[in-house]
């Protein structure tokens, strides 16, 4: 897995998030890192909450494109939000 973070930054975030939860999410081996239990019980949950929020965004995509109308430009998709709003002062 490659990311997009430079080690030092990190391995601070993994500090700062060790300390708010009082575990030790890795340990060290002679070849690298290893989740402790607590880091696979995170993981898991990790794991549930990105497939959770690329679902809601496939949802919401595909909401997006049933109900607002959609013109291409230059192959990209500008859709109206306006549903149909005209401008004015309410009385």
């Amino acid at each position: 897995m490659t990311l997009s973070i430079a080690q030092p930054a990190l391995s601070r975030y993994v500090k700062a998030l060790e300390t708010e939860l009082g575990v030790k999410l890795f340990y060290r081996n002679g070849r690298g890192i290893i989740l402790t239990e607590a880091g696979k019980l995170l993981d898991q949950y990790a794991k549930s909450i990105l497939e959770q929020a690329s679902r809601a965004a496939s949802e919401i995509a595909a909401w997006v494109a049933e109900t607002f109308p959609a013109t291409q430009v230059d192959g990209v998709t500008l859709y109206d939000l306006s549903g149909g709003a005209q401008t004015g002062t309410a009385s």
